[in-house]
């Protein structure tokens, strides 16, 4: 995603890149992340095309990684509290702590 949103040289732009926290959801019969993504722009027609950009490309580049996954992208424009407890409602079970992804848990690859 961030070198569809970057270009092919996105990890020039460390500062920039996606910002994500990822939660896995019913592990044991019906598994799915919930994904939070920030976007770090501070012009607002740049991010707004970002957006954009992000909502038109996920499900195809998803679908790259998991052939038999879906991508369900929806913009958080208010109510960021009850976004974050519903992302995060399964925390509180043993599994859930050992598999959620943390922000920059990859960058250090770069």
């Amino acid at each position: 995603m961030n070198r569809a949103l970057y270009g092919p040289k996105w990890a020039s732009h460390k500062d920039e890149l996606l910002w994500s926290f990822a939660f896995l959801e019913k592990p044991d019969r019906n598994p799915h992340w919930h994904l939070l993504i920030r976007l770090y722009d501070h012009d607002l027609a740049v991010r707004n095309n970002r957006i954009t950009k992000l909502e038109v490309r996920a499900a195809e580049i998803w679908q790259k990684l998991v052939p038999s996954g879906t991508a369900d992208v929806r913009r958080i424009v208010h109510g960021h509290d009850r976004v974050a407890s519903y992302v995060a409602k399964e925390l509180g079970h043993e599994l859930q702590y050992a598999d959620f992804v943390t922000p920059d848990e990859f960058r250090r690859l770069l």
